[in-house]
């Protein structure tokens, strides 16, 4: 079943007045999952979102939001909320090879299925818009490895991101 899918780019660029950097992306690209370790929002992934941009414009004074999709808990929707052609703030030190995907909630119980399909979903996403973008040049995007925040980050930038949680998910996505 597909999940609900919203493109929110447009949106948050203009209320940040701008976006992050351009960037190329590479077969050394990698995709990283994160959590966004707060309670399920039950407003919906806009609203979710939304809050995430607040807190990563606002709170932390960044650019815009950090990650490239988020994807709400229970339901695994999913908004497309910075293009996969910017480097964003979500992997310190590496961010020009991150594409980033955060999971609303702090993922430590069960995951629902939903979830996961919202996540499979937006990785879906990345591959069409790649290879949109970059033709037959961006087929290099379907072998990109999906990768835990922790086991990507720099050494020295320790992190349990995306928790245990968000490394089950991980793994389901790696046997796919």
């Amino acid at each position: 079943m597909p999940v609900p899918f919203v493109d929110m780019r447009a949106e948050l660029v203009a209320l940040a007045g701008g976006d992050f950097v351009r960037r190329e992306l590479t077969s050394e690209c990698a995709i990283v999952l994160h959590y966004w370790g707060c309670p399920p929002l039950e407003q919906g992934v806009h609203e979710a979102a939304m809050a995430t941009f607040h807190h990563h414009f606002v709170t932390n004074g960044w650019r815009s939001i950090g990650y490239h999709y988020h994807v709400s808990w229970p339901d695994g929707a999913v908004a497309y909320v910075g293009d996969v052609f910017t480097a964003r703030a979500n992997v310190s030190g590496l961010n020009h090879l991150a594409i980033g995907i955060c999971v609303e909630g702090d993922l430590k119980g069960d995951i629902p299925d939903a979830v996961i399909e919202g996540v499979r979903c937006a990785i879906g996403s990345i591959h069409a818009e790649v290879v949109r973008r970059m033709g037959d040049k961006g087929q290099f995007v379907y072998g990109l490895p999906i990768y835990g925040h922790k086991e990507f980050a720099l050494p020295g930038h320790g992190t349990v991101c995306p928790g245990p949680g968000g490394m089950r998910i991980v793994e389901a996505l790696r046997v796919c």
